[in-house]
């Protein structure tokens, strides 16, 4: 299995710099998988593979097989669990991706428990955050912006202004850390932005959601346009570009509707 783990290694290196066709790739990742799949029962038995197995669980994402991902994701939970410790702050990067599947369930299922589920992936990883790093590590502002775009589908199924305060006040905190670390002109910033907007709209607080919205909109085009600038050494921006239009075109939306 040495040599399955080398190929797996030296593919996901490739799958790193170019995700364009994410589908096409897909099989080809799963395809170098397969004997270490039939050898281990599709189980990770190590750090490295487990780490292989998250990134095939992110590819998963991308392309919104939600139900795979959360599968892959869960073993690879367990799995860091059993190799690092229930609290290791690996975990925390398993785990907000955990609840972006549980939340893609949501949308296709309406399952409010996916969302319940969702909710304990993230009160999980910030622990871990708390106890590990730091309130104000950047992990801790990927984990509160998740939790605020939870707390927004939440909404959307019982309507609830205290949950939407409750991510308002979460998109701020995961806005200040971000804000510090990384400036307003990147993508990280202007995702939080963008459910802070969001979330204004659900309290009926137009104006202050459209000028987040505006806001999110400039930074996501500064982002786009560095991207740009160095596509040629980069050729896996293509796909970041693909989401940051994707975000801008939600973004336009919410401004008509506001309108």
């Amino acid at each position: 299995m040495q040599v399955a783990a080398s190929v797996c290694r030296a593919h996901l290196a490739y799958l790193q710099k170019d995700l364009n066709s994410p589908l096409r790739e897909d099989a080809t990742f799963e395809k170098l998988l397969a004997p270490y799949y039939e050898h281990t029962g599709d189980k990770p038995h190590s750090v490295e593979m487990l780490h292989v197995h998250y990134v095939y669980g992110k590819l998963k994402l991308r392309t919104h097989f939600y139900g795979e991902a959360f599968d892959i994701l869960t073993r690879v939970e367990k799995g860091q669990e059993k190799f690092l410790g229930t609290d290791h702050p690996r975990l925390v990067l398993t785990l907000t991706a955990l609840s972006a599947a549980l939340v893609g369930l949501y949308k296709e299922t309406k399952d409010s428990h996916k969302l319940d589920e969702a909710d304990r992936c993230l009160d999980k990883a910030m622990a871990i955050i708390e106890e590990k790093l730091s309130e104000n590590h950047l992990l801790a502002a990927e984990v509160c912006s998740k939790k605020g775009f939870v707390l927004c589908e939440r909404h959307s199924t019982v309507r609830s202004d205290a949950s939407v305060k409750k991510a308002v006040d979460h998109f701020d905190y995961a806005l200040a850390i971000r804000e510090e670390a990384l400036g307003q002109d990147n993508c990280k910033y202007a995702k939080s932005l963008a459910g802070k907007a969001r979330a204004m709209y659900y309290l009926e607080e137009f104006d202050e959601a459209m000028q987040c919205a505006h806001q999110a909109k400039e930074f996501f085009a500064i982002s786009r346009d560095r991207m740009l600038a160095v596509a040629a050494e980069d050729p896996s921006g293509q796909t970041r570009r693909v989401y940051i239009d994707n975000e801008l075109e939600d973004l336009d939306e919410l401004i008509a509707n506001i309108n």
